[in-house]
């Protein structure tokens, strides 16, 4: 009985390891998406840059 509740208490461990690492996860998708909006606005700022550059020219 002694083994199976050190192993419940391992088990648990690493469900909050899970956990955690799971919240790292959606934590890291928000950043990554919050990124790629960056980057989207950036290639529009740049298009319309490129434009004014080629109607001055």
């Amino acid at each position: 009985m002694k083994e199976f509740s050190f192993l419940q208490r391992e088990f648990s461990f690493v469900v909050k390891e899970f956990s955690f690492l799971q919240g790292k996860f959606s934590f890291n998708v928000k950043e990554f998406s919050f990124l790629q909006g960056n980057f989207s606005f950036a290639m529009k700022e740049f298009s319309i840059l490129q434009g004014k550059f080629s109607f001055n020219n």
